[in-house]
């Protein structure tokens, strides 16, 4: 829930997802380019004490591909530990906001 005004986590996903199918764009999704993919596997063997996924790890690649510390996740267990390129703890969204 959010500041006790009843949204849950599923209602703002649904809200997104309705959203991007009435040409409100609010997200686009990314793919990985050959180097990121490289990328990918040094960040797996640098948290791996973590065992991220790989959508974790991808979205932490390509937060260092927009030069962004900012993330829109509710998975605080993983992004409260992993950094962003320049070694910045993530701001996670909407948590942080």
């Amino acid at each position: 829930m959010f500041e006790g005004d009843g949204t849950s986590i599923a209602d703002v996903e649904e809200e997104l997802m309705q959203g991007a199918g009435h040409g409100r764009r609010a997200f686009r999704v990314e793919c990985l380019t050959d180097e990121e993919y490289a990328l990918l596997a040094q960040l797996q063997r640098r948290y791996a004490d973590l065992a991220p996924g790989l959508a974790d790890l991808s979205v932490v690649a390509l937060a260092h591909r927009f030069g962004t510390d900012r993330i829109l996740t509710f998975d605080q267990r993983h992004f409260r530990t992993m950094h962003s390129a320049d070694n910045r703890p993530f701001r996670l969204l909407p948590v942080d906001a």
